[in-house]
């Protein structure tokens, strides 16, 4: 209901054990927020909009078990006061879900990693053991990418939206030929 989102002073909010597929726009004016539970929906995707939201300033716990998501974006390290983030129950892919085993500290700093470096333009991702480039690379503001030893097969097709790469470190990886595509 929209009339939910009128109040200002509301703290915590619990949406689990629905139908809910998107973030509804209105909860960014929630700007009392600390809590919010969404657990058991049907969610496959975090909007970017709720990063630049107010209520990144002071929400502790987010809860997002057993929806659709298959990747975290990295700006979830926006959420600065953010000490409890429930991911399980969702099919995320690797390293995200190993991480996820550890604990949210990780996953957090994870994606703190992939946050940094589109300010720095350095993604370094050499000796993780990837066997593919985690969905959370965008390569976009990328100028240097470091992604030795490791156990990747071939290059990824998304360094083609690279266009400012400089630096490409990619040994000691199994790559058995580089096709023209991307070189070009």
């Amino acid at each position: 209901p929209e009339n939910l989102f009128l109040f200002e002073n509301l703290r915590y909010l619990d949406l689990d054990l629905n139908k809910i597929q998107d973030f509804p726009p209105p909860i960014c004016n929630l700007s009392s927020l600390r809590r919010l539970s969404l657990r058991d929906n049907l969610i496959n995707f975090i909007p970017p909009w709720l990063f630049t939201s107010v209520i990144t300033l002071h929400m502790e716990e987010f809860y997002l078990e057993n929806n659709a998501l298959t990747s975290v974006p990295c700006d979830m390290v926006c959420f600065r006061a953010l000490k409890q983030l429930g991911l399980k129950g969702n099919p995320l892919a690797n390293p995200l879900r190993k991480l996820l085993e550890v604990g949210s500290d990780f996953v957090m700093g994870y994606l703190n990693l992939f946050f940094d470096s589109k300010l720095s333009g350095v993604l370094d991702l050499s000796g993780m053991n990837l066997d593919r480039v985690p969905e959370e690379a965008d390569f976009r503001p990328i100028s240097t990418c470091l992604l030795a030893r490791n156990s990747l097969r071939e290059l990824p097709s998304s360094l083609s939206i690279a266009d400012k790469l400089v630096v490409l470190d990619f040994s000691d990886n199994y790559v058995e030929q580089v096709s023209d595509a991307h070189l070009n």
